[in-house]
């Protein structure tokens, strides 16, 4: 399933088979993301905040839960891999406001505040373990962040300190510490030690997911801060967790193209424009499909319309 920004800015959802819907709402009304096969969408109506989900299909809009926590900033949300708990939080836009991590169960209509936010909340992520059972909630100050691990049946929580989280597994999460340092980080849950990853081809981490809890697929700058050897390439990279072994994947001259998280497979990945970062393209753009186990790249083979 992917998400793009269709005519008019609308988010349009839809499969890779073809079938596309076009949502009542643009990129500047409603934030929308997808996990586990289940979009999401967090828009303001009134004072209040509504979370919804949205078939693929017809476009049907089924509204969740609505607060009125978060006076000014879009929210942050997401649902479990059973579709039975929404996780959602907000940003600190203004002095005084709230920022949590927020647990509504469907069934009860119990609302539980299992975490609070500290620093200034410039930036707050949700980021599932492909398996489900972990949720990573990172939230950041003006030059690193904090991330909670929370297990997703449990609501138990951990916090792990000054990492810029980019994915997480349910043992390891991969990030950096902050701009001083660039580089891809492991960090294993288990033992709480990091490790430098990918460090002969990537110098400045842009964006990355876990491929599964074995492996993780990360792209960034080869070169970076150093004026007599500037970057030239994005470079796409495999690391598996297991033996350590970094695998480069795919040099990239072209600097505006994208991963998008929104997908995943141990086989192909998708990049798309200038947008790929957030799941938004411009219009009359394509997906293209990076095959990983060969490094082969088939341009447009998903249009976004």
């Amino acid at each position: 399933m992917d998400l793009s920004v269709a005519d008019g800015g609308r988010w349009t959802v839809g499969r890779f088979d073809g079938a596309r819907t076009i949502l009542p709402f643009s990129e500047t009304e409603a934030e929308v993301r997808v996990d586990f096969d289940r979009v999401v969408i967090s828009r303001r109506a009134e004072e209040t905040w509504v979370f919804a989900t949205a078939d693929p299909g017809t476009g049907k809009i089924t509204e969740l839960y609505r607060t009125d926590r978060f006076p000014s900033a879009i929210p942050a949300a997401t649902m479990d891999r059973a579709g039975s708990v929404l996780f959602f939080s907000g940003l600190r836009i203004g002095p005084g406001e709230p920022i949590g991590l927020y647990r509504f169960d469907l069934a009860t209509g119990d609302v539980t505040e299992l975490l609070k936010g500290e620093g200034d909340g410039g930036r707050s992520m949700l980021d599932w373990s492909p398996s489900g059972q972990t949720l990573a909630w990172s939230v950041c100050g003006q030059e690193t962040c904090d991330v909670d691990v929370v297990d997703a049946e449990s609501g138990a929580a951990r916090r792990v300190s000054h990492f810029v989280l980019q994915a997480t597994s349910d043992r390891y999460l991969l990030g950096y510490p902050d701009r001083s340092d660039l580089r891809w980080h492991l960090h294993d849950l288990r033992t709480d030690r990091r490790q430098v990853i990918a460090e002969d081809y990537i110098a400045a981490a842009y964006d990355g997911y876990a491929i599964d809890d074995a492996g993780f697929l990360m792209y960034g700058l080869d070169r970076y801060g150093d004026p007599d050897r500037p970057a030239t390439a994005l470079q796409f990279v495999v690391h598996d967790t297991a033996t350590g072994a970094d695998r480069l994947v795919l040099r990239l001259e072209d600097a505006s193209r994208r991963l998008y998280r929104f997908w995943r497979s141990d086989r192909w990945a998708v990049l798309g424009g200038s947008g790929g970062l957030s799941g938004a393209v411009t219009n009359g753009e394509s997906f293209d499909v990076l095959d990983l186990s060969g490094g082969t790249v088939l341009e447009g083979a998903l249009p976004t319309r």
